[in-house]
């Protein structure tokens, strides 16, 4: 189990690396472009041979990318969904990269997967089916894509298990680089009760039989302003919002759970912030 923060990275890659290890982390999230724009940022050859180096030789693994807001697998309008596939590609050519250059492998791209604008959810899954076996048809070496679960604000997708199942169905044979993501603030938001040890286990067990556990890579450990069920999410620290302390607590302590990451998204303004807050996460693991 590894935990870390989502950091940013205006000041180049490696001091996204420095300022993650001095924050503790044993793991690290960033955006894998502008996360608002749709034109793919330039990867620098030289920040990403040094980011890999840290990387490799603080043990600091595994980098999940995050990808832009605005992508949308699941729309009928050509150019939206071509600009949703560049930024896609670009974000796995990436994590190739960075496992090419020293991250311990593999690379991680984690993307929120849009919404069906009105035409069901089965056409939707299905549009999104095709569109990640596109990509994952000549996904780059050391590269693997992570589907984000969404709170279910209007007509969005994989917000709940049974839509996850549909996407996943016809991708089995891409099993070894497709994986989850679940964010504990979206989970709160869709209606999924894990206030509690018992509403922990009762959904993990949920998720197990319609999607499975080895297909979890990450946990986005994120509070919530928010009551449980309002298809909305505003993140706060884990224990300062709606869901609470024990939440968290059963997930780092779960056995099934062992291989997963945690990463906060809501970082603190400095590395000694940090350390306090990945600690609360870190300090509740098994033999702490």
């Amino acid at each position: 189990m590894r935990f870390g923060i989502h950091v940013g990275i205006s000041g180049g890659l490696i001091k996204a690396a420095e300022f993650a290890l001095e924050s503790g982390c044993d793991c690290l999230q960033i955006f894998s472009s502008n996360p608002t724009g749709w034109r793919p940022g330039r990867l620098d050859e030289k920040q990403a041979e040094g980011f890999g180096r840290l990387a490799r030789e603080r043990s600091l693994f595994p980098v999940f990318l995050h990808t832009p807001y605005l992508i949308n697998l699941a729309t009928s309008k050509a150019d939206f969904y071509e600009k949703s596939l560049i930024l896609l590609r670009d974000a796995l050519f990436k994590a190739g990269r960075y496992t090419a250059l020293g991250v311990p492998g593999p690379s991680y791209v984690v993307t929120h997967i849009g919404s069906h604008q009105g035409v069901g959810v089965e056409e939707g899954c299905g549009r999104v089916s095709e569109a990640i076996a596109a990509l994952l048809a000549d996904v780059p070496e050391g590269a693997s894509f992570l589907i984000e679960n969404n709170p279910g604000s209007g007509t969005e997708l994989a917000h709940t298990f049974d839509e996850y199942a549909l996407i996943l169905a016809p991708l089995e044979r891409y099993r070894s680089v497709l994986g989850v993501a679940l964010d504990t603030a979206h989970l709160w938001g869709a209606g999924y009760d894990i206030s509690t040890a018992a509403g922990v286990n009762d959904t993990l067990a949920q998720f197990d039989r319609l999607v499975g556990l080895d297909r979890l890579k990450l946990v986005h450990a994120n509070d919530t302003v928010y009551g449980l069920g309002s298809h909305n999410d505003e993140h706060l620290h884990p224990g300062q919002g709606k869901i609470g302390l024990e939440c968290f607590r059963a997930l780092v302590r779960h056995p099934a759970l062992e291989h997963v990451s945690f990463v906060q998204e809501l970082p603190g303004l400095t590395a000694e912030e940090n350390r306090g807050l990945i600690s609360v996460l870190r300090d509740m693991a098994p033999g702490k």
